[in-house]
């Protein structure tokens, strides 16, 4: 699904790019600043520590812009973007963007759209990790993707694609690997989850979200 943001760039300002899994999306690369779309694929924004420890600050599915930031301020040093699958992404050239910015009403309330999206969930992810259980954040980060994979198109019903490993998935609700499998198994068992193949199904989404008081 496209954002407001993206429909707003001419076709004839977009290039392509594929990314492989596991490699990093520079916006900022050979000197070029770019405005970048996620056409296709899974990507993470991610945070590292000076002793190895790292944060998934977001999962990017098909139609996120994937550094937004970029038109408002300098791109944060301490936090970069990395493919989870092989991606295809779509790039405009910022100074051009931001040329066809000016005089365009549009503009500003996509913009607005876009950062106040990012706002609101980061404050979700403030709550979560600050304040629910492990049993609680694990149920939330799986309700909030399958969520935003179903507007991704990504499925429908009660399945939805879901390509990460538990280990990318404990890096963004703060537990361990051993922590977060054990969580998984609570939830099967509890019949609230089936995950697997990259596939994951919620047998009744409103029952996991009860149980995480997703909102």
């Amino acid at each position: 699904m496209r954002s407001r943001l993206r429909a707003l760039i001419p076709e004839a300002s977009v290039r392509t790019r594929r990314v492989e899994e596991g490699a990093a999306i520079d916006v900022l690369a050979n000197g070029e600043r770019s405005l970048a779309f996620l056409d296709s694929g899974w990507a993470m924004k991610v945070c590292d520590t000076d002793d190895g420890r790292r944060q998934v600050v977001r999962f990017l599915l098909p139609g996120d812009c994937i550094r937004c930031d970029i038109l408002c301020t300098e791109i944060a040093t301490g936090t970069a973007v990395e493919a989870v699958t092989a991606c295809q992404i779509s790039l405009a050239d910022l100074s051009s963007v931001e040329a066809q910015m000016h005089g365009h009403d549009d503009w500003p309330m996509a913009l607005i759209d876009e950062l106040g999206d990012l706002v609101a969930e980061a404050e979700c992810y403030a709550v979560m990790l600050g304040t629910f259980s492990g049993k609680e954040r694990l149920g939330w980060i799986l309700y909030h993707l399958f969520q935003r994979a179903k507007c991704a198109g990504l499925g429908d019903g009660t399945r939805v694609d879901l390509p990460l490993s538990q280990a990318k998935i404990a890096n963004a609700i703060g537990l361990s690997l051993v922590h977060t499998n054990k969580t998984f198994a609570q939830l099967r068992r509890a019949g609230l989850i089936r995950w697997s193949s990259g596939v994951l199904e919620l047998p009744d989404p409103d029952a996991l979200a009860r149980q995480c008081h997703f909102k």
